[in-house]
C-alpha cells in the first residue's frame, strides 16, 4: 500500500508539472510579453510627456518675455504720444 501512495504522488507530480508547463506556455508567457510591451510603451509615453512639459515651460517663459517687452513698448509709445501732443497742435490722435 505504501508503494501505491508513492506511485500516485509521482503521477500527480508529473501531471501537475505538465499542466503547469502548459499554463505557463499558453497563458503566462504571452502575458509576460504583453506586460513587457506595456512597460516599454509607458516608458516612451513618460518621455514624450516630459518633452511636452519642457516645451510648454519654454513657451511660457518666451511668452512672459514677450509680455514684458510689449509693456515696455507701450510705455515708450505712451511717452512719445504725450510728447507729440504737447509739442504739435495737429498731432493725429484717435483718442480725442
Amino acid at each position: 500500500m505504501g508503494g501505491d501512495i508513492f506511485s500516485v504522488a509521482v503521477q500527480v507530480t508529473i501531471i501537475g508539472g505538465a499542466i503547469w508547463s502548459i499554463v505557463s506556455y499558453v497563458i503566462l508567457k504571452p502575458l509576460d510579453k504583453s506586460i513587457g510591451r506595456l512597460e516599454k510603451s509607458l516608458d516612451l509615453m513618460t518621455v514624450k510627456i516630459n518633452e511636452a512639459n519642457q516645451r510648454s515651460h519654454d513657451v511660457e517663459i518666451k511668452l512672459a518675455i514677450v509680455e514684458q517687452s510689449l509693456k515696455s513698448a507701450h510705455k515708450r509709445l505712451d511717452f512719445l504720444t504725450k510728447l507729440c501732443r504737447e509739442n504739435y497742435d495737429e498731432f493725429p490722435d484717435r483718442d480725442r
